[in-house]
């Protein structure tokens, strides 16, 4: 199993999308077969999602509608929505993060933290959110 995460975390930080999409993909089989790497594989998507989607904090980037994640953020966002159902001690942090038109149709996001993310023309049907008080 680490020979295997090993090489799905190299592919994952590869240039090539190819690649990169092998890699998230291998990950998800990871976390499938192996119950004790769930966590660190969640960790490591989140981490991989908001490095590559992080809005910058001093403007405001105007609204587009034709705005979409890249190709492995988008397949890095499936595969944690989609994600076995687990005891996760934390919350996934993707605050701040820049999910415009994100396919996020039947996500379970519960557990997700999503504050100042933004979502505009992301499509949430049927996503399973949970509502967490400010500052929890």
């Amino acid at each position: 199993m680490t020979d295997r995460y090993v090489e799905a975390i190299k592919l994952l930080a590869s240039d090539r999308t190819v690649e990169r999409l092998g890699g998230i993909y291998a990950l998800e089989r990871i976390m499938r077969d192996s119950p004790k790497d769930h966590l660190t594989v969640v960790e490591v998507l989140a981490s991989f999602i908001r490095e590559h989607t992080l809005m910058a904090t001093d403007e405001e980037e105007p609204l587009q509608t034709d705005h979409h994640p890249t190709e492995p953020v988008q397949a890095a966002l499936t595969v944690l929505g989609r994600r076995p159902i687990a005891h996760e001690p934390f919350r996934i942090d993707l605050r701040g993060t820049d999910l415009r038109g994100a396919d996020l149709k039947q996500a379970r996001l519960d557990r997700v933290r999503l504050g100042s993310a933004r979502l505009d023309g992301s499509d949430l049907t049927e996503a399973r959110l949970e509502v967490v008080p400010y500052g929890a």
